[in-house]
């Protein structure tokens, strides 16, 4: 009888640090050192606002049960909800499906993971993912889905709000509300702690301003997480729509000149975003407009 949903994977080192804290505390949820704006992102979570494109590689250990499916699964599902766009390629942030005696006791160039399904022995270093394929070979599908969903939370957006780093502890205490958790009873899909969690740490979460004056059209700076700036114009009907323009980012205050003729009654919206389609379009601000 394979077993139905358990234990979800953790990052290794974080096995030898000391536990503090509750184990739902992170910089979403607030509290006091948890209330500012998330981590500064690593060099492939830049590269993935930047592109919208996240590269991954999968490889297996020779004689071992192929977790490609369910790994493919957990990409496809991070697609639906955030517009990622997974691509397998060589060279891409590697999914292991290993040995049991590999995992546990490593290889040899990277450590192994003791007392986990999967884990991300490397972090921060490299965010390639290793899961131990024989024991997950006794799960059910969907289950095995949710440990990969697990693992690229660690990589994509830094989750893991059980963990040291963002004032957690481990443990495996089955909360059905997020993917981050392990053990029976947790959440076997994405739920919404899990997308504000991606969206908190990938999305533009300050949104750029700016004004009309004197005839020249002002906007101001943008967070970490904006790569460009979108110009979108509101008719009088109240109908919005990208101009086909950017703009660049800026840590002061800017210019910028509308590359379209503006109407009457036209308004001119900023929009903060990045390369992930999640991000376009949200929390459009209105610089000025035209007369009627």
């Amino acid at each position: 009888m394979k077993k139905v949903a358990l234990i979800a994977a953790t990052v290794a080192f974080f096995l030898l640090c000391t536990s503090v804290g509750a184990d739902d505390r992170r910089y979403l949820r607030g509290g006091a050192g948890f209330d500012g704006p998330p981590p500064p992102l690593l060099a492939q979570q830049n590269e993935l606002i930047r592109t919208g494109v996240w590269l991954w590689e999968y490889r297996q250990d020779p004689g071992v049960p192929s977790l490609h499916a369910p790994v493919q699964q957990a990409f496809d599902e991070y697609q639906a909800e955030f517009g990622i766009l997974p691509i397998e390629a060589p060279g891409g942030n590697i999914q292991f499906a290993r040995s049991s005696s590999a995992f546990y006791y490593g290889d040899g160039f990277s450590p192994g993971c003791p007392g986990a399904v999967g884990c991300l022995n490397q972090y921060p270093n490299s965010l390639q993912i290793w899961y131990d394929a024989q024991v997950m070979a006794t799960y059910f599908f969907r289950s095995q889905v949710q440990v990969a969903l697990h693992e690229d939370g660690h990589a994509l957006a830094d989750a893991g709000e059980m963990y040291v780093h963002t004032g957690g502890r481990i443990q495996c205490d089955s909360k059905p509300w997020t993917v981050m958790s392990c053990g029976i009873g947790t959440a076997l899909f994405l739920q919404d702690f899990d997308r504000e969690t991606v969206s908190r740490y990938l999305s533009p979460q300050a949104f750029t301003g700016g004004t009309f004056l004197n005839g020249v059209w002002y906007y101001g700076s943008s967070d970490s997480r904006t790569t460009r700036i979108a110009v979108y114009y509101r008719t009088y009907t109240g109908y919005t729509f990208w101009s086909g323009q950017h703009i660049p980012v800026s840590s002061g205050i800017s210019s910028f000149i509308p590359s379209l003729p503006l109407g009457p009654c036209t308004d001119v919206l900023l929009g903060s975003e990045n390369g992930l389609p999640g991000s376009w379009g949200r929390g459009l601000q209105r610089v000025g407009g035209t007369a009627c």
